[in-house]
């Protein structure tokens, strides 16, 4: 179970009138990214994906939004603001996905935090099992306005009870590990809108979770930053036996009332 690396981007904005159009330029040509914005208490508001030179239209938050087939697109994220939330959605692994997992684990900032994998071969053998249902672990794409941008997995610790007993969790708590392909694509806060979001929308959907930890590296300040960001505390810390490494357990509890 390991979590690895996960910053700003500059828009610029043509304020024109409410509900009109509103020119939208990203830093970056080759994206697209939805805003959210409200002009104030009484007028919330959001901006659909454009890609550069395109327009984006101002609609009341209220506005019906078409729900993505597994995390809805909703106009605002109950855990967090970041400006690309809505961009953000998942979907679950597939064999299809597979050459292009394999190729994210040979990157250097993938392949320093998760086991390395060298071949074709091994990665099908460890991912295959949970795709086709015979391992509990639910592995999902997180996609970025419809591209993959990196892996996110979940499971109920309770199902590997050496693991809950060297963390110390058991009955109702998930454990979390994500990865971002595109080294270019961290430290840009994108790990912790893709944690809240996931986290909201498929971990907690299971109503006998509780509680939801993930152990990234201590050496791993980066992703150990995200989790704090998403919500997470660091709780303790703990020797892995798989890599004789420390690592840092850190937990999020499931809201009160959700």
């Amino acid at each position: 179970m390991k979590a690895t690396a996960f910053g700003t981007t500059r828009y610029q904005f043509e304020i024109v009138t409410p509900y009109a159009t509103q020119s939208v330029k990203p830093t970056s040509s080759t994206q697209k990214y939805a805003i959210e914005t409200s002009r104030d208490d009484r007028c919330s508001s959001i901006f659909l994906i454009c890609r550069l030179g395109e327009t984006a239209i101002r609609t009341p938050q209220n506005a019906a939004t078409t729900p993505s087939a597994v995390s809805s697109m909703r106009p605002t994220s109950r855990l967090g603001h970041h400006p690309l939330a809505m961009a953000i959605a998942f979907r679950p692994l597939t064999r299809d996905d597979l050459p292009l997992l394999h190729e994210w684990h040979q990157r250097p900032h993938v392949a320093r935090w998760w086991t390395v994998r060298k071949t074709f071969e091994e990665t099908e053998n460890h991912y295959l099992p949970t795709i086709e249902g015979e391992d509990p672990t639910d592995h999902y794409v997180a996609l970025l306005d419809g591209e993959p941008l990196g892996m996110i997995q979940t499971y109920l610790v309770s199902d590997y009870p050496e693991y809950a007993a060297l963390i110390g969790e058991g009955e109702g708590t998930a454990g979390l590990d994500l990865l971002i392909g595109d080294e270019t694509q961290t430290g840009r806060g994108l790990g912790t809108e893709m944690v809240r979001r996931f986290v909201e929308e498929i971990v907690f959907a299971r109503p006998e979770t509780s509680a939801c930890t993930a152990d990234p590296d201590v050496r791993n300040t980066g992703s150990i930053r995200a989790f704090e960001k998403a919500g997470f505390r660091a709780v303790r810390e703990f020797v892995d036996p798989e890599d004789d490494e420390l690592h840092a357990l850190v937990r999020l509890d499931r809201p009160t009332g959700s």
